[in-house]
């Protein structure tokens, strides 16, 4: 197991404990919104990497003070022993978190299924399909037929585009069938590629995994959450109802406004944040669809 980073104490991140939380290497997506980059994309000499001995003798003295304990990444179903270490925390006496993208949904299914994980909270980056095409067309006109005039039905405008190419995601057109000479990707699968920053051939088979892990997610098996950073270029009212199609009756979703920093993948300026307004219109125009839709990280 690979930790690269600890943080001591966490109030936030763990509804309803006292954590702290670790940092795991490694990720299979390049989302240029993420702000770990130094947990995604290798320095020269690779990850950097903390003694696993220290951060069991740092667990052990803080029991009784700390009552869980947070996985995060970085994508934390990379490691292989990842089952291992979870049955190693429950045995201390901790509450587990996983923090996923949901592209492991087996390794995910396998967690929750022996009761290894307490709590798991999953990013929605984008729509992957699980509601039908036609609903998350009426879920779209729906929202945007409530505000006509505006730019989508928050009634917030959006700027032009960023640049695929600047993330690594330069997209072929849609028109052009993948490398295995399926059928041409879809403008939803150029888009989940985008906002996670793949190859676009990579992006129908890590949205059917992604579909996979929200839909074990829904049946309540676990506590979990759903969130989505929410990024002025990449989503609008029409992209987070596709996303809401998606997630139909979820317990919980969590909007979250991008935050730009010098360690974002894109590299600071290239994206830009919603208002404290917008992110709440936002929120309000997909509660009829996920009512427990909230907006996260702002006033």
């Amino acid at each position: 197991m690979r930790i690269a980073g600890l943080q001591k104490l966490t109030l936030l991140d763990f509804p309803e404990h006292m954590a702290a939380t670790l940092f795991c290497p490694g990720c299979d997506f390049r989302c240029p919104f993420c702000h770990n980059a130094s947990l995604v994309v290798p320095g020269r000499e690779g990850f950097p990497a903390m003694d696993l001995d220290e951060i069991r003798a740092f667990l052990r003295k803080r029991r009784g003070v700390l009552d869980g304990v947070c996985i995060t990444g970085g994508e934390p179903l990379l490691q292989p022993d990842i089952a291992d270490f979870c049955a190693e925390l429950k045995s201390m006496g901790f509450a587990v978190k996983l923090d996923t993208n949901g592209s492991f949904p087996a390794t995910l299914e396998h967690l929750v299924e022996r009761g290894l994980v307490d709590y798991v909270a999953m990013d929605m980056k984008a729509a992957v399909g699980i509601g039908s095409r036609g609903n998350e067309e009426n879920s779209a006109a729906n929202l945007a037929s409530r505000n006509e005039g505006s730019d989508d039905a928050s009634g917030i405008a959006h700027p032009a585009p960023c640049n695929e190419a600047r993330f690594g995601t330069d997209a072929p057109d849609a028109r052009e069938e993948d490398s295995a000479g399926e059928a041409p990707l879809a403008a939803e699968e150029l888009r989940f590629a985008r906002v996670a920053g793949i190859a676009p051939v990579h992006a129908r088979s890590l949205m059917a995994s992604v579909g996979e892990s929200a839909t074990f997610l829904m049946r309540g098996l676990v506590p979990y959450e759903f969130r989505t950073t929410v990024v002025r270029e990449l989503h609008d009212a029409a992209h987070l109802a596709a996303i809401a199609s998606d997630i139909r009756g979820a317990r919980a979703w969590y909007l979250q406004a991008f935050v730009d920093s010098d360690g974002v993948i894109g590299g600071r300026g290239t994206l830009h944040t919603y208002s404290s307004e917008e992110m709440h219109a936002l929120a309000h125009a997909v509660r009829s669809f996920v009512p427990s839709a909230q907006v996260r990280g702002v006033d």
